[in-house]
């Protein structure tokens, strides 16, 4: 495999499919442009491509929405979000409307597998809201952690922490899947054995269904 910065693993696995790994979604999209352009050249002969965001960290939802525009034709709304302003029911801002729009020098639209599993947090979840509105795209592994929105941290006086949601998070359809996740199109759950003999059955799966 080959790796780009910032976080990005790379290949081209048999049958002429594209792997991206996103290691991290915590840069800024003038950061990313660079990156995608030399993955997206070495992979634009591809047939089709696995976008794995398999992993335990978030990041910022912008880099996520930039991402997205590089398999977008057009400008389509996949998220809005408020935040909490006071204790009461209806106490929060006016939604930000989020759209992804073609971005970079030119786009890959052929066929795309997400694979996700519970740790497919924060703003990995958002990147599949935006994922979830494009024709081309499947997502296979296992439902995602279900934990969308920002938060705050506290601490105890015992030294314990704890971090509260501060606002909410829904998708295009008004649907909002705080505390419950994204459940794949094909649930795959790779198992202890699995991990330790080195066999990952969603990455087979969506090599399978790719082919």
């Amino acid at each position: 495999p080959k790796f780009e910065d910032p976080f990005f693993t790379y290949d081209i696995l048999p049958g002429n499919i594209g792997y991206i790994h996103i290691e991290g979604f915590s840069d800024l999209p003038r950061f990313l442009k660079k990156p995608l352009d030399n993955i997206l050249t070495q992979l634009q002969d591809t047939k089709a491509i696995i976008i794995d965001v398999r992993g335990g960290y978030g990041g910022e939802d912008i880099a996520g929405q930039y991402i997205v525009g590089r398999f977008t034709q057009e400008k389509t709304n996949y998220m809005k979000t408020r935040v909490k302003t006071g204790p009461g029911n209806d106490n929060f801002t006016p939604f930000e409307y989020w759209d992804i729009k073609p971005e970079g020098d030119f786009q890959y639209s052929k066929p795309l597998v997400v694979l996700t599993h519970r740790f497919t947090i924060s703003a990995r979840e958002t990147f599949c809201l935006a994922m979830r509105v494009l024709p081309q795209v499947k997502f296979v592994g296992d439902t995602t952690s279900g934990a969308f929105s920002n938060q705050i941290n506290r601490e105890l006086p015992n030294g314990w922490g704890y971090s509260l949601s501060i606002g909410e998070w829904l998708d295009v359809n008004d649907n909002c899947y705080e505390g419950i996740g994204l459940a794949p199109d094909i649930t795959i759950q790779n198992t202890r054995t699995d991990v330790l003999s080195g066999k990952d059955e969603a990455l087979e799966k969506a090599i399978e269904i790719l082919m």
